[in-house]
């Protein structure tokens, strides 16, 4: 095992797709449900199930593993091991606090909009003010429960599976469907894939969690074994998603991704490195064209960090570069439609890990950190 299990994680899930890296997410939602500051295996079983359209799912329902009776199971065998009723307390505030104030936000682009349609811009001006103040609001917010109280803001405002705290046992299960996914030749780790190494982790715990849903870990095996028999994959490149999971008082209320990996398929696929650059252009063209606020100075502060990112002796290697490349895509997606709550997520969650891409280099860090500021200010982050 590495050292450092993000790290760990962030190898792993290079292979994963878009489907698979929602079943991790959703389990790490499970874990603040049911008050674990780990995935478990239990966990992560129960994020498999609940990604109904993939093949593990339909491995499982036949066999009589519902969602009711898994968390009934897991109820049970999980003890609430993670925070103090004060911790509690403080994660409820901030639920409920984020929901009322995104509710609200969302109220006020509205009525925004229909100012702006009706050309009354004073009323316009006024709506746009509240936006901002809720923007501050909810920044600051952020801000004092990461001080506060860090790890209850780290499991709440996930923002990729690098942040998941998983189990030894659930990365054990995480390597092996790798594994599995190159024994049967596959390009990519699917959910199924996920299954298969949770099987194949082999610990007692697991087999008495299966056995406790009515079933056996042999037959699974064989029935996954069989549905994969009938499964075709095809070769392709892998762009890997990262998926945002809001939270609305507890309920998954909107998925939301970001493309941030050229990444590169079991196969090992070289990164377009070129072709992902070129994208970021057309989007500064896009930017450049838009008739939304300082378009033409974050057109220039992207076009510095894309020049930046693309040299070759700045330190970073492809897979650094080409995440990177994304990033900035995603904030120049943002810069053409800034009222777009979507894209405001998807790039404040880029603007932070692209700060933390350059921040692996000293001196690329001291030349693009001012840039990236200014894209905030901008921005209004």
């Amino acid at each position: 095992m590495l050292n450092d299990p993000r790290k760990d994680i962030i190898l792993i899930v290079d292979y994963f797709t878009k489907k698979s890296l929602q079943c991790l997410l959703v389990s790490s939602h499970e874990a603040i449900n049911f008050s674990q500051r780990k995935v478990t295996l239990e966990l992560l079983f129960l994020g498999l199930l609940k990604e109904s359209t993939s093949l593990a799912a339909s491995c499982l329902l036949p066999m009589g593993i519902t969602l009711k009776n898994t968390v009934t199971t897991t109820t049970k065998r999980l003890t609430c091991q993670a925070f103090t009723p004060d911790e509690l307390k403080l994660l409820e505030v901030l639920r409920a606090s984020t929901h009322r104030l995104n509710s609200e936000l969302s109220k006020v682009v509205i009525e925004r909009e229909k100012a702006e349609n009706r050309q009354d811009f004073e009323m316009a001006s006024a709506f746009r003010d509240r936006e901002n103040d809720i923007k501050k609001q909810i920044s600051l917010l952020k801000s004092r429960i990461a001080s506060e109280t860090w790890e209850i803001f780290e499991h709440t405002f996930v923002r990729n599976v690098s942040d998941i705290n998983f189990s030894d046992e659930s990365l054990d299960a995480l390597r092996l469907a790798v594994k599995e996914s190159q024994r049967l030749n596959h390009n990519h780790v699917n959910p199924e894939h996920i299954l298969l190494g949770l099987l194949e982790t082999g610990g007692l715990e697991f087999v008495d969690f299966l056995e406790e849903l009515g079933t056996h870990a042999l037959s699974l095996r064989k029935r996954l074994d069989n549905l994969l028999a009938g499964e075709s994959y095809t070769s392709k490149n892998s762009n890997v998603y990262i998926e945002n999971l809001v939270n609305n008082g507890g309920e998954i209320v909107s998925e939301k991704s970001i493309n941030i990996n050229a990444g590169r398929d079991i196969s090992g696929s070289v990164i377009n490195l070129g072709e992902i650059s070129g994208n970021v252009s057309n989007t500064i063209n896009q930017l450049q064209e838009s008739k939304e606020a300082n378009t033409s100075e974050l057109a220039d502060l992207l076009k510095q960090l894309q020049s930046s990112i693309n040299s070759e002796d700045n330190g970073l290697d492809d897979k650094d570069k080409a995440k990177a490349l994304k990033y900035i895509d995603a904030i120049g997606k943002l810069g053409s439609k800034q009222n777009d709550l979507t894209l405001r997520e998807n790039a404040d969650t880029a603007l932070d890990a692209l700060s933390a891409i350059v921040g692996k280099v000293s001196s690329l860090f001291s030349s693009a950190k001012p840039l990236i500021d200014s894209v905030k200010a901008i921005l209004g982050f």
